[in-house]
């Protein structure tokens, strides 16, 4: 028992493992300082818990890309009710704003019954022309730096591991998320077996907002300011969680989602801190990325396969010998 566990545990850091050494190898000077390791990890945070908020829709089929729009806006609500109330309407305009945006847009994906990623475009652009209008067009929004704490250590620690203790209780242990996980496995046997599809759909964006609420939180607490943006840039907010929870869910097979989530991110971001150390330009980092995501995805998909090679093998190999 004790061997799969040290077996399993290698096989899910062994990603971002890798990684480090073969940029720490190119570059030991700039890579391997203990503050290249602490930024790092500190701007792992942040997608990961995006990439929580993502993950019961993105098991469903669904693709929100409005994802960004919304914690920006968010993010600017939290920022003007600071203002009046501190702490407090910080933290509770962020929340609050994210989850009435959430449920708006899991409603008008439920009453519209039409693609997902149709919606999601359309209503990033309503959403960013909102966040313009609310900060006033151009505008960057502040918060007073007292009240930012939770975007530095430790507090931004404390904050990240207490969400992974609530995203882990909630994916593992609640109707709502074994729901999720039939629908996403098997859609038309789930409605024969009871589930209301539409209503398990739009719980994700419920669920989810609550944990995009929190990374608007840590965003603008990070940043100290956040300003609005148009013409769909909001977007490229979504990219990175997105692809860390794809390679959570491709390492789901050694270690829980809630974990691979977070490997999978600190993997994306070990390869873009290592093409800056490296000098690189940062449109590398699309490229690399993009064949690291191949690889991994090819690599997960053919394990079963790779698996079954072997074990056909051995028994060919036992089968000689006792013939």
């Amino acid at each position: 028992m004790f061997k799969k566990y040290i077996i399993r545990t290698a096989k899910t850091v062994a990603l971002p493992l890798i990684l480090f050494v073969f940029f720490f190898i190119l570059r030991p000077q700039k890579f391997g300082s203990w503050s290249t390791i602490n930024i790092m990890f500190q701007q792992t945070f942040i997608p990961t818990i995006i990439g929580y908020g993502l993950s019961w829709g993105f098991i469903v089929g669904i693709w929100d890309f409005t994802v960004g729009a919304r914690i920006l806006l968010s993010a600017l609500v939290g920022a003007s009710f600071s203002v009046q109330f501190g702490m407090a309407g910080l933290i509770l305009g962020c929340l609050i704003s994210s989850l009435t945006l959430s449920v708006l847009t899991g409603a008008i994906n439920w009453i519209a019954r039409i693609p997902s990623l149709v919606i999601s475009f359309g209503l990033v652009m309503v959403y960013e022309i909102l966040g313009q209008w609310y900060s006033g067009k151009t505008s960057l929004m502040t918060v007073d730096s007292q009240i930012t704490f939770l975007g530095s250590e430790p507090y931004n620690i404390i904050l990240s591991v207490c969400v992974f203790v609530i995203f882990y209780i909630i994916f593992n242990n609640t109707k709502f998320s074994f729901q999720a996980k039939a629908v996403g496995s098997n859609e038309m046997l789930s409605r024969d077996m009871g589930i209301k599809v539409p209503k398990v759909k739009f719980m994700t964006y419920v669920w989810g907002g609550l944990f995009l609420g929190l990374a608007s939180l840590l965003q603008i607490s990070y940043a100290g300011s956040i300003g609005p943006q148009v013409n769909l840039t909001s977007i490229a907010v979504v990219f990175r969680p997105m692809i860390g929870l794809m390679i959570g869910i491709a390492l789901s097979h050694v270690c829980n989602l809630a974990i691979g989530v977070f490997i999978g991110t600190l993997s994306i971001n070990t390869i873009f801190i290592g093409i800056i150390a490296l000098g690189l330009p940062d449109t590398m980092q699309n490229i690399f990325l993009g064949i690291f995501l191949l690889v991994v995805m090819i690599v997960s998909n053919q394990q079963e396969k790779v698996k079954e090679y072997f074990k056909r093998k051995k028994m060919a190999a036992a089968n000689q010998i006792t013939a």
